[in-house]
């Protein structure tokens, strides 16, 4: 298990740079919301984030907390599978705000827009390959639109069984404004106009959440 670890460790490296590469670069019109252009500060986040639905290949989640909006989620390819541990890499956007008042919507105050990050993922299991030992996902931030154009910084989720079902949640620090003058980076992750829509994870049945 350490080898294949530090296998996993290594080629996990590779894919984020590789996916954080392959953002696009298309740019789009900042917000009415995007009032301070040059006002670059850091915001610390934490919260909970809520399965929603599978379509396609691609997850959708609710974020709850100091974050409140839609996380599309879309794996680029499983890094490494057993029965006992899995890990994948992927895309993600975010399409929502930072709930500055915290009054659990997406105010006129509120810095909103897209924000994208890549992500890497990993967890464990017990023996049976089906009950979770423990999952965790970082999820650097590579820029967006609105208030997150320019965006930098990193999001840490943790999977832990709570009962019979898997609670996911997110904390770390977002730096708006880190890049000022990069362009805004539209989403790179959208749901499928067309797909068949289901409730089990999708790729693979060792994927939880994050």
């Amino acid at each position: 298990m350490m080898k294949s670890v530090r296998k996993l460790a290594a080629l996990a490296s590779l894919a984020l740079i590789a996916s954080a590469g392959l953002v696009p670069a298309a740019a789009a019109a900042p917000s009415r919301t995007d009032r301070h252009p040059h006002d670059q500060r850091t915001v610390h986040v934490a919260g909970d984030q809520l399965l929603v639905d599978v379509t396609g290949d691609v997850t959708q989640y609710a974020m709850e907390g100091a974050l409140i909006g839609e996380w599309l989620l879309q794996p680029l390819a499983p890094l490494y599978k057993s029965a006992t541990f899995y890990s994948d890499a992927g895309h993600e956007t975010f399409t929502g705000c930072i709930d500055r008042d915290r009054d659990s919507k997406c105010g006129e105050r509120d810095s909103r827009g897209t924000m994208n990050t890549t992500y890497l993922y990993w967890a464990s299991f017990e023996s049976d390959g089906v009950t979770l030992i423990q999952g965790q996902c970082l999820h650097p931030i590579t820029g967006g639109t609105g208030a997150f154009r320019g965006a930098r910084g990193q999001l840490n989720m943790y999977d832990r069984l709570v009962g019979d079902e898997v609670k996911t949640t997110y904390r770390g620090d977002i730096m708006l404004r880190a890049v000022p003058d990069e362009k805004g980076i539209g989403p790179v992750v959208t749901l499928p106009k067309a797909a068949a829509t289901t409730l089990a994870r999708a790729g693979s049945p060792h994927r939880m959440g994050c």
